[in-house]
């Protein structure tokens, strides 16, 4: 009998346990797992007391099971079924987030018979992926190289493939040296990782091992880069120009002055309403967030108001906006000889 103790360790024990297969409760977005699985006839024979077929079928039925609800399954078998019709009858489940649906069904027809190059079937599985920034993971699941032609440890074939999937070939005691070799060379061209699974290992285990690395990677980059938005985004919102304007003109020229015009970069920015300043006056003019950088403001005014009032030159005044920062800029009036004028200068917060 087990007492209340060892109870509520091994109660603990599995929780932990299941803890530790556990995906994040929120998924990363654009996650895809495919199948490209041999089913040639060898794959009949056990490893271990328990048929290749078997386990690599059970592999597929917890990765299925285990994935979050928006990463996409998909499965290729090779050699395609005698009776599958279509123009690709290898490829029983396309990349989607509903694919795992099928998966039961698709499995209980697996029935391992004849054999199919490798290569041809590899090429296929890598077009499978949709476009797009995904997180790519392809399990080829197989018992041998299935060469024909041409040699993986030859020229390299998938270059341009290198860096948008994460391979990994798990081997199904495989034994003969030179296919060994063959599928070394394969997972070096596709800088991938090849696990010659023994009969001491659960396949399972080393399928959902891998799926969950690669989905914790992707979801702690996934939250960095929105991180990395929302500082950006609050740095944008403090990069800003904030511009006054006050009347320093003695009441003897203008008892007040109305600013009629304010552009930022050459681009003529929208007054709410024409501020109107009597003497010793401010109104705040402008205050938008600019990226960094270099900018400039112009300002213009009436001397007085309405349409008659005698206008003043633009008065313009270039700066730099480092990110984060605040600029605030003051600009007052300025009386020169036959016109009138318009300063501007770094005010204090």
């Amino acid at each position: 009998m087990i007492s209340h103790g060892r109870l509520g360790r091994l109660l603990l024990a599995l929780a932990l346990l299941a803890a530790a297969h556990a995906f994040p409760a929120k998924a990363c977005a654009d996650f895809c797992v495919h199948f490209l699985l041999d089913r040639s006839g060898s794959m009949w024979a056990p490893l271990g007391s328990v048929p290749k077929i078997l386990q690599a079928s059970e592999a597929v039925r917890q990765a299925a099971r285990d994935l979050p609800a928006e990463a996409s399954l998909g499965l290729r078998v090779y050699p395609p079924y005698d009776w599958a019709v279509g123009e690709d009858p290898g490829l029983r489940i396309p990349l989607e987030a509903m694919g795992r649906e099928r998966v039961p069904g698709e499995l209980k027809l697996l029935n391992p018979k004849g054999s199919a190059p490798l290569a041809e079937n590899l090429d296929r599985a890598l077009m499978d992926f949709p476009p797009g920034e995904h997180v790519r993971m392809l399990f080829l699941i197989c018992d041998s190289a299935d060469i024909r032609d041409e040699s993986f440890c030859g020229e390299k074939q998938y270059l341009d493939k290198a860096e948008e999937v994460e391979f990994h070939i798990l081997a199904l005691g495989v034994q003969d040296p030179a296919d060994r070799e063959e599928l070394a060379c394969l997972a070096d061209q596709l800088s991938g990782e090849l696990v010659h699974v023994s009969p001491e290992m659960s396949l399972s285990s080393v399928v959902l091992d891998r799926i969950r690395s690669s989905y914790l990677n992707e979801a702690e980059r996934q939250r960095k880069l929105a991180e990395e938005r929302a500082r950006k985004q609050e740095l944008s919102e403090k990069t800003r120009i904030r511009l006054q304007f006050r009347n320093t003109l003695d009441p003897y020229f203008a008892e007040e002055i109305e600013v009629i015009e304010c552009s930022l970069d050459g681009n003529s920015f929208p007054l709410s309403g024409l501020p109107r300043l009597g003497p010793g006056e401010t109104a705040e003019i402008l205050d938008t967030p600019v990226p960094p950088g270099e900018h400039a403001v112009s300002v213009r005014y009436r001397r007085g108001t309405g349409p008659n009032a005698p206008l003043s030159q633009s008065g313009t005044w270039s700066f730099q906006v480092a990110e984060g920062e605040t600029r605030h800029i003051l600009c007052v009036p300025k009386a020169a000889l036959f016109r009138w004028d318009c300063r501007c200068k770094e005010a204090a917060p």
